[in-house]
This record gives C-alpha cells, structure tokens and sequence, in this order.
C-alpha cells in the first residue's frame, strides 16, 4: 500500500501528507507539478542546475505479501531524458536510473517477501557531487505512477 503514488491528491507546490521533500533550494528543487505525468495531471519533478546538489522525496509504503502471481514489488515510472550532469534513483532500487528515452519508462524493484505487510521507506534521489558552484543547463526528471504490488519475477519466499 502506498498513499498517493499518483500524486493526484496533491495540489501544486503543496507537500502531500504521505510524501516529504528534502534539498530543495537554489540549486535545484523538487515537488509535484501538473501537465507532466505518465497519465492523469500530476507527477512528481525534480530540477537541477548546480553541482554539490542532493534532492529526494520519501513515502513510507507497505510491502504486499507474495501471492500466486508473484513476490512483493515496487514499481513507477520515470522519465530522465538526457541528463549527463545529474544521477536519478530509487531506494530500495537497482543502483542509478538509465536515461530513458522520450517519455516514460517503467521500473520494477523487486521487495524483500520477509518484510510482508511491514513498512518500509522508499525515497527518490536527484543528486550531483562535484564542488559547489559549478552550474550547467538544467536537468529535469520525473516519477509517477509509484505502486506496490506482485510480480512473477520477484522471489516469493
């Protein structure tokens, strides 16, 4: 189970309860916006534009126990169209986020089956290392569609 992991629930530039933002500042921002989402209105965005920046946003979800169809996952979507400068990830996740192309792509992560019905942080990460104060063009990414569910893939046990 997750809280709004669409993120319709949130109003532009207001924090929905279940998500909390961090790093937002002059170097880059994050937070939910309309017109940019995989489907329906709203998505979750991050910008970047300096070196030296770390942005995430954190939801606690429920791991789903395993079922016939499969072992307990976490799945999004996310768009990082040519982003050289910044890295895009998912915790739990499988390490830096490939760039994708035009559009959308899906991800799914698959949950520990011994944590069932337990909850556990997931948080998503823009960041940049490098010494502050070096800018570049600004680099955007989006999540949306955040779901906990099975996947066939995933061990159940």
């Amino acid at each position: 189970f997750i809280l709004d992991g669409d993120f319709e629930l949130a109003v532009t530039g207001t924090v929905p309860g279940s998500w909390r933002f961090s790093g937002g500042d002059t170097r880059g921002t994050v937070g939910v916006v309309t017109g940019s989402a995989q489907n329906g209105d709203a998505s979750l965005r991050f910008t970047a534009h300096e070196q030296c920046v770390f942005l995430s946003a954190r939801a606690t979800i429920v791991v789903p126990k395993p079922d016939a169809t499969g072992g307990p996952a976490l799945t999004y979507f996310y768009q990082a169209d040519n982003n050289p400068e910044t890295t895009l990830e998912s915790q739990p996740g499988n390490g830096p986020l490939p760039e994708g192309g035009a559009g959308f792509v899906e991800e799914t992560v698959c949950l520990d089956p011994a944590l069932a019905t337990q909850p556990q942080e997931v948080s998503f990460r823009m960041q940049r290392s490098g010494p502050c104060g070096t800018t570049f063009p600004e680099e955007e990414a989006f999540i949306d569609n955040v779901r906990v569910t099975t996947d066939p893939e995933c061990p159940s046990e």
